[in-house]
């Protein structure tokens, strides 16, 4: 029964590509050669990701002889003139958690999550330090 589908659906498709209503007809061509095609000139202005300057209520962090932007627990990175949202960089301290962190526990150790980052905190030293995502 299956075969005698195909078969149905071949013979569909042979005569439709035979047939005249399927093919272009000549009237239809978009080119003439007594006239030149129109073409629209559309002015598209590409424009960087990123903003102008960086966040008001920022906090600027130095870091591999680069300078970051923290505002809102966010991160911005200079770029082609303009400040792109970026992840911290693993390693990077800072003596203040972005607003809105919470904690997290894994494995029995206290982590500090905001904005998909998670910071742990080093009492001795008296900072917290970006670290990558823990496992658990």
């Amino acid at each position: 029964m299956i075969k005698r589908f195909k078969w149905v659906e071949i013979g569909v498709l042979v005569l439709l590509g035979l047939s005249p209503l399927v093919q272009a007809s000549p009237k239809h061509e978009p080119y003439h050669r007594d006239k030149p095609p129109v073409v629209k000139v559309v002015k598209v202005e590409k424009r960087a990701p990123g903003m102008a300057r960086p966040p008001a209520a920022h906090q600027r962090v130095r870091y591999n002889h680069g300078d970051y932007y923290v505002a809102n627990g966010r991160w911005y990175k200079p770029a082609a003139g303009r400040y792109v949202q970026v992840a911290p960089p693993y390693g990077v301290t800072v003596r203040q958690l972005p607003r809105g962190a919470r904690q997290v526990w894994v494995h029995g150790v206290k982590y500090h999550q905001a904005a998909g980052s998670y910071y742990q905190w080093h009492g001795k030293q008296g900072y917290y330090q970006v670290v990558r995502i823990p496992r658990g």
